[in-house]
């Protein structure tokens, strides 16, 4: 049986370095989990708490802006048009 961790302690932990050209990302989020299937990634590792790490190129791993930075960069292009 597959134990399953509180809200609060499922975290996805995404780890790179210059050296290497793979990046590796460790989840418990559904959403992270959904993303590598559709992509047909094969989990590199599986815990017992339902945690999976996947090895992926490091150009799929993208940091996001903060959403008021985004909005400032779409204004300022839509203001350029």
């Amino acid at each position: 049986m597959k134990t399953v961790l509180p809200p609060h302690e499922r975290e996805t932990v995404i780890n790179f370095s210059r050296s290497e050209e793979d990046a590796y990302v460790f989840t418990y989020e559904r959403r992270w989990i959904s993303h590598f299937e559709k992509l047909k990634v094969k989990p590199h590792l599986k815990n017992a708490y339902g945690g999976y790490e996947y090895k992926v190129p490091k150009s799929w791993v993208r940091i996001p802006l903060p959403p008021r930075n985004r909005a400032k960069k779409e204004a300022a292009s839509f203001l350029e048009d």
